[in-house]
């Protein structure tokens, strides 16, 4: 993910993981700064539109949509 950053710093569904991921290893400052990331691209996004948007599993969803509003991410 770091590398597809690198390459291409504005995707956003890279940004959207990477937050979460971040948060789970404890990486709060990283976390902090992918979701900062994702908000310059997207300011309106909300955790439901991440819930609406995507074709997972509702297991997967609910980590996701968990971590980014745990990280600030309003519903």
């Amino acid at each position: 993910m770091q590398r597809a950053l690198r390459e291409q710093p504005s995707p956003i569904w890279v940004n959207r993981t990477l937050a979460v991921t971040y948060a789970h290893l404890g990486e709060h400052s990283a976390a902090r700064q992918s979701l900062d990331a994702l908000r310059r691209y997207c300011p309106d996004l909300t955790v439901n539109q991440v819930l609406v948007s995507l074709p997972f599993t509702p297991d997967f969803m609910q980590r996701i949509t968990n971590g980014l509003g745990d990280l600030g991410l309003p519903p």
